[in-house]
């Protein structure tokens, strides 16, 4: 018996046939994503201009995957990870609720505890609640992307390629 070969769609990681030249799940031509760039999705990203920007389930080519690896695992409490692959909504809210749970610990331990300003229960219960709360919204965010990272789910930033890109106006031109 022949063992049908599949290939997964990178927008929405469907398995369709090899010979596939469109995702039947999305409607994704495959012939127009040859060669993904992460690095001119985020400038799409900044730019404002989301509408270019696809959201795929495989590393972009531009992506070094030692660094992306890297800052997931030391600095992904802190959404380096998600920063570096242009996700920055999601990175900026991981890096500030890191930041308030720091700042919330670093008051409830020096200020309160090493200077007796205040009785030890009753900063246990008004400190012990942001810290705890901060600090869990930034873990469930990265806990979440080690997830999805897991179970080849996450969702990279991409968009074509300048040659890809030009390939694709190329042919609007010529009528195809």
């Amino acid at each position: 018996m022949e063992r049908i070969r599949k290939k997964k769609c990178p927008r929405c990681g469907y398995k369709t046939l090899l010979e596939a030249e469109v995702c039947a799940s999305c409607g994704l031509k495959y012939s127009l994503i040859q060669h993904l760039s992460n690095q001119r999705a985020k400038q799409e990203i900044k730019a404002k201009h989301k509408q270019n920007v696809l959201y795929v389930t495989t590393m972009p080519e531009d992506v070094s995957k030692k660094k992306f690896w890297l800052l997931f695992a030391f600095l992904g409490v802190f959404g380096a990870h998600n920063i570096y692959i242009g996700k920055y909504g999601r990175g900026y809210y991981t890096l500030v609720t890191a930041i308030c749970s720091l700042l919330a610990f670093l008051v409830y331990e020096f200020a309160f505890f090493q200077y007796g300003w205040v009785a030890a229960s009753a900063v246990e219960y008004y400190f012990t609640a942001p810290v705890i709360t901060f600090y869990v919204f930034g873990l469930l965010v990265w806990f979440n992307d080690s997830i999805s990272l897991i179970f080849r789910n996450f969702k990279y930033p991409a968009t074509l390629s300048q040659k890809d890109y030009d390939e694709v106006i190329a042919n609007k031109i010529r009528g195809r």
